[in-house]
């Protein structure tokens, strides 16, 4: 059997360090804080992105509601302007509408002017003006067999 030689002195070397390990270290820590510093930084952008989008996505659907409120509404304001004259508020899942309504006669009918306006607490979200008018021949036709209003034609 071949005799290997086997120094035991080699296991216990100490490691030499050098200048450039030290450096090298340093350097590391150096962009490790830079990284974390511009992470850092883009959290709070990215926060902040978040957080308007989140405030305009609750002012868009508040708006959107109020819109719908108003509409509704105006339609049935269309449908029978007599009953609103005057002013009405109502409350609705926390938005108030206000109905103003006046009416205009005219030589032949009633013009009726309504202006619907939706807040939400103190703030105003929208604002919609309608009007109607509504013919005397309408008002005074004969009702029809279910016992609707005729519609006029006028004469031929």
């Amino acid at each position: 059997m071949a005799h290997s030689s086997f120094d035991p002195r080699a296991l216990a070397r100490k490691p030499t360090r050098s200048s450039a390990t030290g450096w090298q270290q340093t350097a590391f820590l150096a962009e490790a804080l830079i990284i974390l510093v511009v992470l850092l930084v883009c959290i709070a952008v990215f926060a902040r992105l978040f957080s308007y989008a989140y405030h305009s996505n609750q002012t868009s659907s508040q708006q959107a509601h109020a819109i719908t409120l108003a509409t509704n509404q105006a339609e049935r304001f269309s449908a029978e302007p007599q009953s609103y004259l005057g002013e009405q508020i109502t409350q609705e899942d926390g938005y108030t509408v206000r109905t103003t309504v006046e009416s205009e006669e005219t030589g032949r009918g009633t013009l009726y002017h309504a202006t619907v306006e939706v807040a939400y607490g103190q703030t105003q979200l929208y604002q919609l003006s309608s009007a109607r008018y509504v013919s005397n021949a309408l008002e005074s036709a004969p009702a029809t067999e279910n016992g609707e209003g005729g519609d006029y034609h006028g004469q031929n």
